[in-house]
């Protein structure tokens, strides 16, 4: 019986049929698969320039996935450097990431053309943000406050409005950023200034609960920051992904939550 369908396929009639449909199959295979290949680096390239100055510059080395990678949401070894990209609506005027791979919800890059990393391999990304920057953040997340913001060495200088006791007083804050979750930066002022005088540490207290600047560093991605400094008109961030591992997770030394929690970070995670 065999014998007798190989003969049948060898006829010169069927032979020509079955490989015109591999030929076929091939053809599709490679298409679909240079198409999620496409769709996968658009949908990255995506997720860095939305709502990004015209300007902006992006450069993205990564391997060519097989179709079965892409399915299992898997992405290779990966090199991004991008100018004036905006995440969250925080803009960096530089972003370098470097990363082993990621896991992505192949699904959701399905149904809503949209790139969602679920993990990473061993990453790290440097960003920078200039004080223009942090000062388009501000007014798009606070526009109450009619604010404005110089970066110095190690702190930050906070000219704006806040309501006090019931009244809407031009202030000035000086103070430091600490991190307060794994993406999150807060303002905590040291100084407060109203009219040129400065006040006392229970007013500065109250105004610090009333003005409760948070910035928010790369959210949606499982990373977290590794570090960060604030320099001369600009602020450098380096984040680095999450680990698994217990007793590996780690926070930079001006942390907030590293020194509330330190002495229970292992038996937290």
């Amino acid at each position: 019986m065999d014998g007798k369908y190989w003969r049948l396929i060898m006829k010169p009639k069927n032979r020509r049929r079955l490989l015109k449909t591999l030929g076929a199959f091939l053809i599709l295979f490679l298409a679909l698969e240079f198409g999620l290949n496409m769709w996968l680096r658009s949908g990255l390239r995506r997720g860095l320039v939305a709502d990004s100055e015209a300007s902006y510059q992006i450069e993205t080395e990564m391997g060519w996935l097989r179709l079965t990678d892409i399915i299992g949401g898997r992405m290779n070894r990966i090199s991004i450097n991008a100018r004036n990209c905006t995440l969250n609506d925080l803009r960096y005027s530089k972003l370098v990431l470097e990363s082993r791979g990621f896991r992505f919800d192949f699904p959701v890059l399905l149904r809503e053309r949209r790139l969602k990393i679920t993990a990473m391999q061993e990453t790290r990304i440097n960003g920078v943000i200039d004080e223009a920057a942090l000062n388009e953040y501000l007014n798009l997340r606070y526009p109450e406050y009619q604010s404005a913001v110089r970066i110095k060495p190690g702190g930050l200088i906070f000219a704006g409005s806040a309501r006090v006791l019931n009244n809407n007083l031009p202030i000035i804050l000086e103070g430091e950023l600490k991190v307060v979750a794994e993406r999150r930066l807060r303002f905590y002022p040291t100084r407060l200034t109203i009219a040129g005088r400065k006040v006392s540490a229970s007013l500065l207290r109250i105004v610090g609960e009333q003005v409760p600047l948070e910035f928010g560093i790369m959210e949606g991605w499982p990373l977290q920051i590794s570090d960060f400094q604030l320099r001369q008109k600009m602020m450098e961030v380096t984040m680095e992904n999450i680990s698994l591992q217990e007793g590996e997770r780690r926070l930079p030394a001006n942390s907030q939550l590293q020194s509330r929690r330190s002495h229970s970070w292992r038996n937290c995670e």
